[in-house]
Protein backbone atom coordinates (compact mmCIF):
# COMPACT_ATOMS: atom_id res chain seq x y z
CA UNK A 1 0.00 0.00 0.00
CA UNK A 2 1.17 3.81 -1.18
CA UNK A 3 2.58 5.63 2.33
CA UNK A 4 0.54 7.95 3.19
CA UNK A 5 2.05 11.81 4.38
CA UNK A 6 0.62 14.79 6.46
CA UNK A 7 1.80 17.65 7.99
CA UNK A 8 0.32 19.24 10.75
CA UNK A 9 2.06 22.13 12.71
CA UNK A 10 0.38 24.78 14.61
CA UNK A 11 1.35 25.79 18.66
CA UNK A 12 -1.01 26.41 21.27
CA UNK A 13 0.02 28.23 25.17
CA UNK A 14 -1.19 25.76 28.16
CA UNK A 15 -0.93 27.95 31.46
CA UNK A 16 -2.12 25.27 34.08
CA UNK A 17 -1.44 26.41 38.13
CA UNK A 18 -0.36 29.85 39.03
CA UNK A 19 4.42 29.70 38.52
CA UNK A 20 3.80 26.36 36.40
CA UNK A 21 3.36 27.19 32.62
CA UNK A 22 3.21 24.14 29.65
CA UNK A 23 4.38 25.23 26.50
CA UNK A 24 3.31 21.84 24.15
CA UNK A 25 3.60 22.06 20.47
CA UNK A 26 1.38 21.62 18.35
CA UNK A 27 1.91 18.09 16.94
CA UNK A 28 4.40 19.03 14.18
CA UNK A 29 3.93 15.79 11.35
CA UNK A 30 2.18 12.37 10.94
CA UNK A 31 4.56 10.38 8.73
CA UNK A 32 5.65 7.74 6.92
CA UNK A 33 1.87 6.61 7.62
CA UNK A 34 0.32 3.45 6.10
CA UNK A 35 -3.21 2.44 7.10
CA UNK A 36 -2.56 1.24 10.31
CA UNK A 37 -0.04 3.44 11.73
CA UNK A 38 0.56 7.18 12.05
CA UNK A 39 3.51 8.71 13.18
CA UNK A 40 3.37 11.77 15.56
CA UNK A 41 6.20 14.34 16.96
CA UNK A 42 5.30 17.90 18.82
CA UNK A 43 8.10 20.16 20.08
CA UNK A 44 9.32 20.20 23.60
CA UNK A 45 8.45 21.88 26.50
CA UNK A 46 10.88 24.88 27.63
CA UNK A 47 9.68 23.81 31.30
CA UNK A 48 10.87 20.57 32.86
CA UNK A 49 8.65 17.57 32.50
CA UNK A 50 8.27 14.42 33.21
CA UNK A 51 6.94 12.99 29.93
CA UNK A 52 4.01 13.49 27.26
CA UNK A 53 1.07 11.68 27.06
CA UNK A 54 -0.18 11.11 24.00
CA UNK A 55 -4.53 10.42 23.54
CA UNK A 56 -6.11 9.16 20.62
CA UNK A 57 -10.09 8.13 19.63
CA UNK A 58 -12.54 7.92 17.20
CA UNK A 59 -14.37 11.18 18.25
CA UNK A 60 -12.99 14.89 18.46
CA UNK A 61 -13.84 15.41 22.25
CA UNK A 62 -11.07 13.19 23.58
CA UNK A 63 -12.32 13.63 27.34
CA UNK A 64 -15.02 11.31 26.38
CA UNK A 65 -13.43 8.12 25.04
CA UNK A 66 -9.97 8.14 24.50
CA UNK A 67 -7.27 5.66 24.28
CA UNK A 68 -3.83 7.46 26.76
CA UNK A 69 -0.50 6.65 26.53
CA UNK A 70 2.47 7.36 28.66
CA UNK A 71 4.79 7.75 25.82
CA UNK A 72 7.68 9.18 28.43
CA UNK A 73 10.07 11.91 28.04
CA UNK A 74 10.32 11.50 23.97
CA UNK A 75 9.20 14.20 21.07
CA UNK A 76 7.79 11.37 18.83
CA UNK A 77 5.57 8.61 18.81
CA UNK A 78 3.98 5.56 16.23
CA UNK A 79 0.88 4.81 17.24
CA UNK A 80 -0.04 1.04 15.64
CA UNK A 81 -2.91 -1.25 14.93
CA UNK A 82 -5.27 1.45 13.95
CA UNK A 83 -8.25 0.35 12.07
CA UNK A 84 -7.80 0.39 8.26
CA UNK A 85 -10.42 3.46 6.70
CA UNK A 86 -11.53 4.69 9.91
CA UNK A 87 -10.69 8.19 11.07
CA UNK A 88 -8.26 9.13 14.32
CA UNK A 89 -8.18 12.45 16.61
CA UNK A 90 -4.66 12.38 18.41
CA UNK A 91 -3.61 15.27 21.22
CA UNK A 92 -0.61 15.39 23.94
CA UNK A 93 -0.34 16.74 27.29
CA UNK A 94 2.89 17.26 29.13
CA UNK A 95 3.12 16.36 32.55
CA UNK A 96 5.76 16.55 35.89
CA UNK A 97 5.04 15.54 39.05
CA UNK A 98 2.36 18.00 40.52
CA UNK A 99 0.56 18.06 37.33
CA UNK A 100 -0.51 18.04 33.72
CA UNK A 101 -1.34 20.95 30.81
CA UNK A 102 -4.62 20.91 29.18
CA UNK A 103 -4.58 19.49 26.02
CA UNK A 104 -2.22 20.60 22.86
CA UNK A 105 -4.10 21.46 19.63
CA UNK A 106 -6.16 18.45 18.24
CA UNK A 107 -5.34 16.64 15.07
CA UNK A 108 -7.36 14.70 12.46
CA UNK A 109 -5.71 11.53 10.49
CA UNK A 110 -6.88 10.95 7.58
CA UNK A 111 -6.13 14.82 7.54
CA UNK A 112 -9.15 16.49 5.49
CA UNK A 113 -7.26 19.89 5.74
CA UNK A 114 -8.20 20.74 8.27
CA UNK A 115 -7.66 20.82 12.08
CA UNK A 116 -10.67 20.70 15.34
CA UNK A 117 -9.36 23.23 16.78
CA UNK A 118 -7.70 26.15 14.95
CA UNK A 119 -6.85 29.70 15.95
CA UNK A 120 -8.01 31.16 12.44
CA UNK A 121 -10.75 29.29 12.77
CA UNK A 122 -14.31 30.06 13.27
CA UNK A 123 -15.90 27.44 11.80
CA UNK A 124 -15.69 24.97 15.06
CA UNK A 125 -16.70 26.44 18.20
CA UNK A 126 -15.58 24.73 21.18
CA UNK A 127 -18.77 22.83 23.51
CA UNK A 128 -19.77 24.46 26.63
CA UNK A 129 -18.02 22.94 30.18
CA UNK A 130 -19.42 24.32 33.27
CA UNK A 131 -16.76 24.60 36.22
CA UNK A 132 -16.40 21.75 38.95
CA UNK A 133 -16.41 22.44 42.44
CA UNK A 134 -13.65 22.55 44.46
CA UNK A 135 -11.91 23.64 47.78
CA UNK A 136 -8.47 24.14 46.56
CA UNK A 137 -7.08 27.28 47.12
CA UNK A 138 -6.42 27.80 43.11
CA UNK A 139 -10.31 28.04 42.49
CA UNK A 140 -13.23 30.20 43.72
CA UNK A 141 -14.41 29.27 47.24
CA UNK A 142 -18.14 29.67 48.05
CA UNK A 143 -19.10 31.38 50.98
CA UNK A 144 -22.80 32.00 52.64
CA UNK A 145 -22.30 35.74 51.96
CA UNK A 146 -20.13 38.58 50.72
CA UNK A 147 -20.04 41.88 53.33
CA UNK A 148 -17.95 44.39 53.32
CA UNK A 149 -14.32 44.10 53.00
CA UNK A 150 -12.31 44.07 56.63
CA UNK A 151 -9.50 45.57 54.29
CA UNK A 152 -11.30 48.65 53.88
CA UNK A 153 -10.93 51.09 57.21
CA UNK A 154 -14.35 52.88 58.07
CA UNK A 155 -12.46 56.19 56.79
CA UNK A 156 -11.75 55.03 53.73
CA UNK A 157 -14.92 54.24 52.60
CA UNK A 158 -16.44 56.99 51.68
CA UNK A 159 -20.11 58.05 50.86
CA UNK A 160 -19.66 57.67 46.87
CA UNK A 161 -21.13 60.80 46.13
CA UNK A 162 -19.50 64.07 45.44
CA UNK A 163 -22.40 66.15 43.92
CA UNK A 164 -22.29 69.06 42.12
CA UNK A 165 -25.43 69.69 42.11
CA UNK A 166 -28.67 67.42 42.94
CA UNK A 167 -30.02 64.79 40.69
CA UNK A 168 -33.08 62.58 42.04
CA UNK A 169 -32.56 59.35 42.04
CA UNK A 170 -35.72 58.82 40.07
CA UNK A 171 -36.08 58.85 36.55
CA UNK A 172 -33.86 58.61 33.83
CA UNK A 173 -29.80 59.26 33.55
CA UNK A 174 -26.95 58.99 31.07
CA UNK A 175 -24.02 57.67 33.49
CA UNK A 176 -20.54 58.06 31.96
CA UNK A 177 -17.72 57.11 33.80
CA UNK A 178 -13.86 57.44 33.58
CA UNK A 179 -10.85 55.14 32.67
CA UNK A 180 -7.81 54.70 34.03
CA UNK A 181 -6.35 57.71 34.81
CA UNK A 182 -3.09 57.16 33.28
CA UNK A 183 -0.97 59.17 30.86
CA UNK A 184 1.86 56.86 30.29
CA UNK A 185 0.07 53.43 30.66
CA UNK A 186 -0.66 52.72 26.94
CA UNK A 187 -1.45 53.58 23.53
CA UNK A 188 -4.24 53.90 21.55
CA UNK A 189 -4.27 50.30 20.77
CA UNK A 190 -4.08 49.14 24.04
CA UNK A 191 -7.14 49.35 26.32
CA UNK A 192 -6.95 49.83 29.77
CA UNK A 193 -7.49 46.49 31.80
CA UNK A 194 -4.36 45.58 29.95
CA UNK A 195 -2.17 48.18 31.03
CA UNK A 196 -0.69 46.87 33.99
CA UNK A 197 1.72 49.95 34.86
CA UNK A 198 -2.18 51.73 35.05
CA UNK A 199 -2.07 54.60 37.64
CA UNK A 200 -3.89 57.68 38.31
CA UNK A 201 -2.16 61.37 36.97
CA UNK A 202 -1.99 63.63 39.59
CA UNK A 203 -2.63 66.87 37.48
CA UNK A 204 -6.24 65.06 36.65
CA UNK A 205 -9.02 65.87 39.08
CA UNK A 206 -11.91 63.96 40.72
CA UNK A 207 -10.42 60.75 39.90
CA UNK A 208 -12.86 57.60 39.86
CA UNK A 209 -15.41 59.99 38.98
CA UNK A 210 -18.65 59.12 37.43
CA UNK A 211 -20.70 62.26 35.45
CA UNK A 212 -24.91 61.69 35.55
CA UNK A 213 -26.54 63.46 32.78
CA UNK A 214 -30.21 64.05 32.19
CA UNK A 215 -30.69 64.87 28.83
CA UNK A 216 -27.55 66.48 27.88
CA UNK A 217 -26.97 68.33 31.09
CA UNK A 218 -24.63 67.36 33.63
CA UNK A 219 -26.25 67.43 36.64
CA UNK A 220 -24.17 65.23 39.18
CA UNK A 221 -20.86 63.46 39.95
CA UNK A 222 -20.34 60.95 41.67
CA UNK A 223 -16.74 59.17 43.33
CA UNK A 224 -15.84 55.15 43.57
CA UNK A 225 -15.85 55.51 47.11
CA UNK A 226 -12.35 54.66 48.08
CA UNK A 227 -9.61 57.29 48.31
CA UNK A 228 -6.75 54.51 47.82
CA UNK A 229 -8.09 53.35 45.02
CA UNK A 230 -8.65 56.54 43.23
CA UNK A 231 -5.26 57.95 44.00
CA UNK A 232 -3.84 54.37 41.90
CA UNK A 233 -5.94 54.26 39.27
CA UNK A 234 -9.65 55.42 39.33
CA UNK A 235 -11.27 53.75 36.74
CA UNK A 236 -14.82 53.19 37.02
CA UNK A 237 -16.72 50.06 34.77
CA UNK A 238 -20.33 50.48 35.72
CA UNK A 239 -23.59 48.79 35.60
CA UNK A 240 -27.43 49.08 36.62
CA UNK A 241 -30.19 46.90 37.77
CA UNK A 242 -33.27 46.19 39.92
CA UNK A 243 -30.98 44.59 42.78
CA UNK A 244 -33.60 44.88 45.20
CA UNK A 245 -37.26 44.86 43.56
CA UNK A 246 -38.09 48.29 44.30
CA UNK A 247 -38.91 49.06 40.82
CA UNK A 248 -35.51 51.70 40.82
CA UNK A 249 -32.28 50.92 39.57
CA UNK A 250 -29.55 50.60 41.73
CA UNK A 251 -25.51 51.35 40.46
CA UNK A 252 -23.18 48.57 40.64
CA UNK A 253 -19.15 49.70 40.08
CA UNK A 254 -16.13 47.71 39.20
CA UNK A 255 -12.70 48.46 39.65
CA UNK A 256 -9.71 48.23 37.30
CA UNK A 257 -6.32 46.47 38.20
CA UNK A 258 -3.49 48.00 40.19
CA UNK A 259 -0.01 46.59 39.07
CA UNK A 260 1.99 44.98 42.14
CA UNK A 261 -0.71 46.05 45.10
CA UNK A 262 -2.35 42.67 46.44
CA UNK A 263 -4.42 44.79 48.28
CA UNK A 264 -6.09 46.88 46.10
CA UNK A 265 -8.96 46.55 43.86
CA UNK A 266 -8.83 42.78 45.90
CA UNK A 267 -11.73 41.95 43.68
CA UNK A 268 -13.91 44.45 45.39
CA UNK A 269 -17.28 46.29 44.25
CA UNK A 270 -19.49 49.13 45.44
CA UNK A 271 -23.21 48.98 45.32
CA UNK A 272 -25.36 52.54 45.41
CA UNK A 273 -28.74 52.79 45.91
CA UNK A 274 -31.22 54.30 42.75
CA UNK A 275 -30.82 57.54 45.04
CA UNK A 276 -27.12 57.47 44.08
CA UNK A 277 -26.26 56.85 48.06
CA UNK A 278 -23.81 54.17 49.22
CA UNK A 279 -25.66 50.78 50.23
CA UNK A 280 -21.68 48.85 50.89
CA UNK A 281 -19.59 46.76 49.05
CA UNK A 282 -18.67 43.69 47.67
CA UNK A 283 -16.22 41.17 47.17
CA UNK A 284 -15.09 38.69 44.56
CA UNK A 285 -15.32 34.71 46.54
CA UNK A 286 -11.82 33.81 45.50
CA UNK A 287 -9.11 34.92 47.53
CA UNK A 288 -6.33 33.96 45.01
CA UNK A 289 -7.68 35.58 42.13
CA UNK A 290 -8.24 38.47 44.25
CA UNK A 291 -4.52 39.07 45.04
CA UNK A 292 -3.06 38.73 41.82
CA UNK A 293 -5.75 40.90 39.58
CA UNK A 294 -8.85 41.17 41.49
CA UNK A 295 -10.46 43.48 38.63
CA UNK A 296 -14.02 42.91 37.54
CA UNK A 297 -16.92 43.82 34.95
CA UNK A 298 -20.24 44.28 36.35
CA UNK A 299 -23.77 43.50 34.69
CA UNK A 300 -27.27 42.74 35.82
CA UNK A 301 -30.08 40.71 34.99
CA UNK A 302 -33.18 38.80 36.60
CA UNK A 303 -31.63 35.55 35.18
CA UNK A 304 -34.39 33.74 37.67
CA UNK A 305 -36.99 35.43 36.37
CA UNK A 306 -38.18 36.31 39.90
CA UNK A 307 -38.20 39.76 39.19
CA UNK A 308 -35.16 40.82 40.80
CA UNK A 309 -32.10 41.83 38.97
CA UNK A 310 -29.16 39.43 39.71
CA UNK A 311 -25.63 40.71 40.07
CA UNK A 312 -23.04 39.07 37.47
CA UNK A 313 -19.12 40.56 38.79
CA UNK A 314 -17.08 38.98 35.17
CA UNK A 315 -13.30 38.19 36.35
CA UNK A 316 -10.18 39.83 34.25
CA UNK A 317 -7.07 38.02 32.95
CA UNK A 318 -6.22 34.56 35.21
CA UNK A 319 -10.06 34.89 36.20
CA UNK A 320 -9.76 31.74 33.88
CA UNK A 321 -13.22 32.66 32.30
CA UNK A 322 -15.78 33.01 35.58
CA UNK A 323 -18.33 34.75 36.25
CA UNK A 324 -19.69 35.01 39.66
CA UNK A 325 -23.02 35.64 40.59
CA UNK A 326 -24.51 37.17 43.85
CA UNK A 327 -28.43 38.30 45.24
CA UNK A 328 -28.83 41.27 46.80
CA UNK A 329 -30.19 40.10 50.15
CA UNK A 330 -30.36 42.09 53.25
CA UNK A 331 -28.33 44.58 52.37
CA UNK A 332 -25.92 42.33 51.06
CA UNK A 333 -23.91 41.07 47.57
CA UNK A 334 -24.59 37.09 48.67
CA UNK A 335 -23.12 34.57 46.89
CA UNK A 336 -25.49 32.61 44.50
CA UNK A 337 -22.99 30.65 42.32
CA UNK A 338 -20.16 30.42 39.90
CA UNK A 339 -20.47 30.46 36.13
CA UNK A 340 -17.54 29.53 33.49
CA UNK A 341 -17.24 30.54 29.66
CA UNK A 342 -17.77 27.17 27.75
CA UNK A 343 -13.93 27.10 25.83
CA UNK A 344 -11.51 25.51 28.00
CA UNK A 345 -8.46 26.74 25.74
CA UNK A 346 -9.45 30.32 26.06
CA UNK A 347 -9.94 30.04 30.14
CA UNK A 348 -6.51 28.52 30.60
CA UNK A 349 -4.99 31.40 28.15
CA UNK A 350 -6.34 34.14 30.19
CA UNK A 351 -10.12 34.01 30.09
CA UNK A 352 -11.29 37.62 31.09
CA UNK A 353 -14.94 38.14 30.42
CA UNK A 354 -17.15 40.80 30.13
CA UNK A 355 -21.06 39.65 30.83
CA UNK A 356 -24.64 41.53 30.16
CA UNK A 357 -27.63 40.38 30.24
CA UNK A 358 -31.03 40.39 28.11
CA UNK A 359 -34.30 38.67 27.47
CA UNK A 360 -33.22 37.98 23.87
CA UNK A 361 -35.94 35.14 23.51
CA UNK A 362 -39.30 35.88 24.73
CA UNK A 363 -39.50 33.82 28.12
CA UNK A 364 -39.42 35.95 31.33
CA UNK A 365 -35.84 35.05 32.31
CA UNK A 366 -32.78 36.88 31.10
CA UNK A 367 -30.28 35.26 29.26
CA UNK A 368 -26.32 35.91 29.63
CA UNK A 369 -23.97 37.02 27.20
CA UNK A 370 -20.39 36.28 27.40
CA UNK A 371 -17.58 38.89 26.01
CA UNK A 372 -14.27 37.62 25.93
CA UNK A 373 -10.94 39.52 26.06
CA UNK A 374 -8.29 39.40 23.86
CA UNK A 375 -5.01 37.33 24.68
CA UNK A 376 -1.97 37.62 23.44
CA UNK A 377 0.22 35.10 20.68
CA UNK A 378 -2.68 32.68 20.64
CA UNK A 379 -5.04 34.60 18.20
CA UNK A 380 -7.83 34.29 20.43
CA UNK A 381 -10.76 35.09 21.02
CA UNK A 382 -11.70 35.14 17.31
CA UNK A 383 -14.71 37.06 17.90
CA UNK A 384 -16.34 34.48 19.30
CA UNK A 385 -19.17 35.40 22.04
CA UNK A 386 -21.01 32.45 24.28
CA UNK A 387 -24.74 32.76 25.13
CA UNK A 388 -26.24 30.99 27.70
CA UNK A 389 -29.28 30.41 29.82
CA UNK A 390 -30.19 32.06 33.08
CA UNK A 391 -28.56 28.82 34.99
CA UNK A 392 -25.32 28.82 33.17
CA UNK A 393 -25.90 26.50 30.20
CA UNK A 394 -24.65 27.23 27.07
CA UNK A 395 -26.97 27.57 24.07
CA UNK A 396 -24.71 28.38 21.18
CA UNK A 397 -21.33 30.63 20.45
CA UNK A 398 -21.98 33.56 18.11
CA UNK A 399 -19.07 35.02 16.08
CA UNK A 400 -18.52 38.60 14.86
CA UNK A 401 -18.95 38.45 10.68
CA UNK A 402 -15.97 39.94 10.25
CA UNK A 403 -13.02 37.93 9.88
CA UNK A 404 -9.96 40.66 9.40
CA UNK A 405 -11.05 41.71 12.96
CA UNK A 406 -11.70 38.46 14.15
CA UNK A 407 -7.96 37.65 12.95
CA UNK A 408 -6.35 41.11 14.33
CA UNK A 409 -7.69 41.54 17.55
CA UNK A 410 -11.42 39.85 18.40
CA UNK A 411 -12.68 40.73 21.58
CA UNK A 412 -15.94 41.23 21.87
CA UNK A 413 -18.03 43.63 24.44
CA UNK A 414 -21.81 42.79 24.55
CA UNK A 415 -24.85 44.79 25.66
CA UNK A 416 -28.29 43.75 24.90
CA UNK A 417 -31.69 46.12 24.47
CA UNK A 418 -34.61 45.65 22.66
CA UNK A 419 -34.22 48.56 19.92
CA UNK A 420 -37.22 48.13 17.68
CA UNK A 421 -39.96 47.13 20.11
CA UNK A 422 -40.37 43.27 19.22
CA UNK A 423 -40.62 42.42 22.63
CA UNK A 424 -37.21 40.96 23.04
CA UNK A 425 -33.65 42.03 23.09
CA UNK A 426 -31.10 41.80 20.64
CA UNK A 427 -27.38 40.94 21.14
CA UNK A 428 -25.11 44.61 20.54
CA UNK A 429 -21.59 44.32 20.42
CA UNK A 430 -18.81 46.74 21.28
CA UNK A 431 -15.86 46.10 19.90
CA UNK A 432 -12.17 46.41 20.74
CA UNK A 433 -9.11 48.85 18.62
CA UNK A 434 -8.96 48.51 15.43
CA UNK A 435 -12.47 47.98 14.51
CA UNK A 436 -13.26 51.70 13.59
CA UNK A 437 -16.36 52.05 15.77
CA UNK A 438 -18.37 49.94 14.40
CA UNK A 439 -21.20 48.28 16.46
CA UNK A 440 -23.02 44.72 14.66
CA UNK A 441 -26.36 44.24 16.26
CA UNK A 442 -27.45 39.96 16.24
CA UNK A 443 -30.99 38.62 17.20
CA UNK A 444 -31.07 35.05 18.76
CA UNK A 445 -33.32 32.92 16.49
CA UNK A 446 -34.18 28.80 16.73
CA UNK A 447 -31.45 28.67 19.17
CA UNK A 448 -28.56 30.68 16.79
CA UNK A 449 -27.42 33.83 16.61
CA UNK A 450 -27.92 35.91 13.35
CA UNK A 451 -26.39 38.90 12.25
CA UNK A 452 -29.24 41.57 11.94
CA UNK A 453 -27.32 45.02 10.53
CA UNK A 454 -24.15 46.76 11.21
CA UNK A 455 -25.00 50.27 12.57
CA UNK A 456 -23.21 53.42 11.13
CA UNK A 457 -19.88 53.64 12.63
CA UNK A 458 -19.61 55.56 16.22
CA UNK A 459 -17.11 58.39 17.33
CA UNK A 460 -15.59 60.84 15.46
CA UNK A 461 -13.67 59.72 12.10
CA UNK A 462 -10.19 60.92 13.86
CA UNK A 463 -11.16 58.23 16.80
CA UNK A 464 -12.43 55.80 14.46
CA UNK A 465 -9.24 56.01 12.29
CA UNK A 466 -6.84 55.75 15.49
CA UNK A 467 -8.65 52.89 17.71
CA UNK A 468 -12.45 52.98 17.44
CA UNK A 469 -12.84 50.65 20.24
CA UNK A 470 -16.66 50.90 21.76
CA UNK A 471 -18.55 50.24 24.83
CA UNK A 472 -22.32 49.72 25.23
CA UNK A 473 -25.36 50.13 27.41
CA UNK A 474 -28.93 50.08 26.25
CA UNK A 475 -31.93 51.62 28.24
CA UNK A 476 -35.09 53.35 27.45
CA UNK A 477 -34.56 57.24 27.93
CA UNK A 478 -37.90 58.48 26.17
CA UNK A 479 -40.56 55.97 27.39
CA UNK A 480 -41.15 55.11 23.83
CA UNK A 481 -40.88 51.11 24.67
CA UNK A 482 -37.43 50.87 22.43
CA UNK A 483 -33.64 50.90 23.98
CA UNK A 484 -31.25 53.75 23.08
CA UNK A 485 -27.70 53.11 22.70
CA UNK A 486 -25.05 54.95 24.77
CA UNK A 487 -21.74 54.61 23.15
CA UNK A 488 -18.60 55.06 25.51
CA UNK A 489 -14.95 55.22 23.92
CA UNK A 490 -11.77 53.77 24.71
CA UNK A 491 -8.31 55.49 25.02
CA UNK A 492 -8.42 59.23 22.82
CA UNK A 493 -12.17 59.38 22.78
CA UNK A 494 -11.45 62.35 24.69
CA UNK A 495 -14.07 61.79 27.15
CA UNK A 496 -16.97 61.53 24.34
CA UNK A 497 -20.06 59.37 24.60
CA UNK A 498 -22.52 59.32 21.59
CA UNK A 499 -26.21 58.04 22.79
CA UNK A 500 -28.14 56.87 19.71
CA UNK A 501 -31.48 56.49 19.03
CA UNK A 502 -33.69 53.44 18.71
CA UNK A 503 -34.17 51.00 15.26
CA UNK A 504 -37.45 52.92 13.97
CA UNK A 505 -35.51 56.29 14.05
CA UNK A 506 -32.41 54.84 12.78
CA UNK A 507 -30.32 54.57 15.20
CA UNK A 508 -29.49 58.37 15.22
CA UNK A 509 -27.26 60.54 16.92
CA UNK A 510 -29.80 62.36 19.78
CA UNK A 511 -26.59 63.64 21.33
CA UNK A 512 -22.95 63.79 22.28
CA UNK A 513 -22.09 64.21 25.82
CA UNK A 514 -18.52 65.13 27.00
CA UNK A 515 -16.84 64.23 30.63
CA UNK A 516 -15.63 67.49 32.75
CA UNK A 517 -12.21 66.93 33.30
CA UNK A 518 -10.23 68.43 30.20
CA UNK A 519 -6.74 67.22 31.00
CA UNK A 520 -8.10 63.91 31.47
CA UNK A 521 -9.83 64.19 28.33
CA UNK A 522 -7.00 64.87 26.32
CA UNK A 523 -4.61 62.48 28.38
CA UNK A 524 -6.67 59.54 28.14
CA UNK A 525 -10.12 59.99 27.51
CA UNK A 526 -11.80 56.61 28.16
CA UNK A 527 -14.91 56.25 28.87
CA UNK A 528 -17.38 53.53 30.69
CA UNK A 529 -21.04 54.34 29.61
CA UNK A 530 -24.48 53.14 31.75
CA UNK A 531 -28.30 53.90 31.29
CA UNK A 532 -30.40 54.31 33.84
CA UNK A 533 -34.08 54.65 31.72
CA UNK A 534 -37.61 53.56 31.80
CA UNK A 535 -38.50 49.48 31.70
CA UNK A 536 -41.37 47.55 31.02
CA UNK A 537 -42.60 46.49 34.39
CA UNK A 538 -41.96 42.48 34.93
CA UNK A 539 -44.43 40.39 33.65
CA UNK A 540 -45.65 42.35 31.03
CA UNK A 541 -43.49 41.32 28.20
CA UNK A 542 -45.24 38.68 25.76
CA UNK A 543 -45.02 37.72 22.50
CA UNK A 544 -47.76 37.42 20.34
CA UNK A 545 -48.18 34.86 17.54
CA UNK A 546 -50.62 33.45 14.39
CA UNK A 547 -51.76 30.15 16.13
CA UNK A 548 -54.49 29.58 12.90
CA UNK A 549 -58.01 29.92 12.41
CA UNK A 550 -59.93 31.73 10.72
CA UNK A 551 -59.01 34.02 7.67
CA UNK A 552 -60.15 37.70 8.51
CA UNK A 553 -63.54 38.85 6.63
CA UNK A 554 -62.33 41.07 3.43
CA UNK A 555 -64.41 44.69 3.66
Amino acid sequence: MENLRSSFFFKRYFPVFPGLVFFVAALLCATDCRAEQVKLAWDPSPDTVTGYILFYGEQSDLTKSATAIDVGNVLQYTVINLAAGKTYYFAVKAYNADVQSGFSNIVKYPDTGTTTTSAASTSSIPPNTLPATSSSSSVPITSASSSVPATFSTTSIASGILTTTTAEGEGNHIMGAKGAGSTTGGTPAVESEHRASAAADPAFTDQGAIAIFENSDLVSQLSVGWDAYNALNGEARIATGDIDGDGKDEVIICLGPVAGNAEIPGGKFQILDDDFTNLGWGQIEWPDYNAINGECWPACGDIDGDGVDEILIGMGVGGQGRIEVFKFKNGQAVHEKWIKVGWEEYCEAGGGVRPACGNINFDRKDEIILGLYPVNDVFLPEGKFEVLNGNGKHLTWGVVDWPEYNALNGETRPACGDINRTVRDEILLGLGPGSGGRIPVYSYILGAVTLKTWLSPAGEPAYRDENGETRLSCGDMDGDGMDEILVGFGHGGQGMMELHDDGLHDFSVISRLQMSDEDYNMASGETYPAIRGKKLPKGMNFFLKLTGGEKPKQH
